[in-house]
């Protein structure tokens, strides 16, 4: 505001090295307005008890030194108005509805050429507060609140429950299947994936159909299949992998399986040593004349008798290329399971 004190700038700075400010008080330009009924008409301010707030060289506890030299002023005021000036307590005695707690001006902000003001106050109103009303009201908001929050959060069921992967017993080339559901039960789209555990060392022998991410609807659900290809030579896993729910919570997948791998994946050492007939010069694919002939060779650089009866037989098919044999597309072309089964019986 900008009303100020109709008074010389000399004696306002004189009665404010002073500390004799009440007799400014009745030349201020505000009050002197607010008595006429000029302006803010019905409002109401406190005595005021610190001095004028305006005008500041900045950083500094000293009034305008500029050219201009203004007049020290309050030119920052708190006005208020009330519809009732009073009201009746239990005992039907008049209480003010406004009482003025406190109303100055903070010395210690210098950064402007004003000084702000503050104002506490004690507001009485007509109406007591119901406390059962008011907590009552106060739970229904917070459980509204945690329900809306709740209701963000995706929520996700997994059928079969628990998820369990138990894979028994699973030799070469066998490719067994596990599938599960996933229901959105909850409120929203959910974005969902399955990863590895931290110490997983089966997620690359996994492959998801349909490939995570996957992007669940609301009362929505999506079938996924899981298929396992043997590609380690460990014949027990026991693993975690974790089907993660952005801003949800996780579900953890248990797999339990077990290998049979026979001969396969084998190192060279792990065989029995290969037996060649030196007299007849041919190898030997059984055990039975190791003891009958002194003939009978050890030939402990060569290959596995296995290898070398495959390699053997493949030459003699003449049709199809050795180096791919053992490549998935050709053992999908091939029918390798009766092979693979003579092999582990014998």
């Amino acid at each position: 505001m900008n009303y100020r004190i109709s008074q010389p700038n000399e004696q306002v700075r004189q009665a404010i090295n002073e500390l004799s400010t009440v007799p400014l008080h009745e030349k201020d330009q505000l009050r002197c307005e607010m008595k006429l009924n000029n302006i803010f008409t019905n409002y109401y301010e406190p005595p005021i008890n610190f001095l004028p707030t305006y005008k500041f060289d900045i950083n500094t506890d000293n009034y305008d030194t500029s050219e201009k030299l203004r007049t020290p002023s309050w030119t920052d005021r708190i006005l208020y108005r009330s519809k009732r000036s009073k009201v009746l307590n239990d005992n039907q005695n008049e209480l003010e509805t406004i009482k003025t707690i406190h109303y100055s001006c903070a010395k210690n902000i210098k950064f402007s050429d004003h000084r702000p003001v503050s104002g506490l106050y004690l507001v009485v109103i007509k109406y007591e507060c119901d406390e059962k009303r008011s907590n009552r009201i106060r739970e229904e908001l917070i459980r509204e609140s945690d329900r809306i929050e709740n209701d963000s959060i995706p929520t996700i069921e997994v059928h079969p429950r628990p998820p369990q992967i138990i894979f028994n017993h699973i030799r070469y080339l066998d490719k067994p299947n596990y599938s599960l559901t996933i229901n959105n039960i909850g409120e929203c789209t959910c974005i969902c994936t399955i990863i590895p555990s931290s110490i997983s060392t089966s997620f690359q022998c996994l492959t998801f159909t349909p490939n995570p991410p996957y992007t669940i609807n609301i009362k929505q659900e999506q079938h996924v299949n899981i298929s396992f290809e043997a590609k380690t030579n460990i014949k027990q896993i026991s693993d975690i992998l974790i089907l993660h729910v952005e801003n949800g919570a996780d579900t953890f997948i248990t797999l339990d399986i077990t290998l049979d791998k026979g001969p396969f994946g084998l190192s060279l050492e792990e065989y029995s040593c290969t037996l060649y007939d030196n007299e007849n010069k041919k190898y030997i694919f059984t055990n039975d004349n190791r003891s009958n002939s002194e003939h009978i060779i050890e030939m402990i650089n060569d290959p596995p008798i296995i290898y070398i009866a495959l390699i053997d037989c493949l030459r003699e098919r003449n049709d199809i290329d050795l180096l791919y044999i053992f490549n998935n597309e050709i053992q999908d072309l091939l029918d390798l399971i009766p092979i693979r089964n003579q092999i582990y019986e014998n």
